[in-house]
């Protein structure tokens, strides 16, 4: 019975894995020393940033302050309003729509397409370093938009991923 367990166990772990749609990348300067973060403030958005929707909607910017706020507390970092802070973060989306095209093999070696058009959205997350107005870390998440019921959730899933990878090791 013990020995069944721990490959059903992998094979779930395995699986649940894959259902995850979104990936994440990060990069950062070798070069910054993040052990002297503690504390940090948001860069406010650019008027140019208010051509795309999802930069303009309340509901999504608190969605992701609100995952970023709590992920960084998690994390031993705190958001100051006022003075000078260790860094500095904003955050970006992209949009775009896809098309996926699959040719399928049925009998006798015909094929047949099936074709999925979806929207793929990117939430970006950059941290600068607020001396030198240099970028020292930016994280990417990429994923299929779902229903708009879904978003507080995909943001905070985004979030923590890529949050996972900072301060880089």
């Amino acid at each position: 019975m013990r020995h069944t367990l721990l490959p059903v166990a992998l094979l779930a772990a395995f699986l649940l894995q894959g259902c995850s749609t979104v990936r994440v990348e990060t990069d950062f300067d070798r070069a910054a020393d993040f052990s002297r973060y503690r504390t940090y403030q948001w860069i406010e958005h650019e008027k140019h940033d208010d051509e795309n929707p999802l930069m303009r909607d309340e509901l999504i910017r608190s969605h992701v302050r609100g995952a970023l706020d709590a992920q960084m507390a998690a994390k031993g970092y705190s958001r100051i309003d006022a003075g000078r802070p260790d860094f500095l973060v904003a955050y970006f989306f992209v949009t775009r729509n896809r098309v996926d095209v699959h040719h399928h093999y049925g009998y006798y070696w015909h094929t047949y397409p099936s074709v999925r058009r979806y929207r793929e959205g990117t939430l970006i997350i950059d941290v600068v370093d607020p001396q030198q107005r240099q970028l020292v870390w930016r994280g990417w998440a990429t994923g299929t938009l779902h229903r708009r019921e879904q978003a507080r959730e995909d943001i905070e899933r985004s979030v923590i991923k890529m949050l996972d990878r900072f301060p880089p090791k």
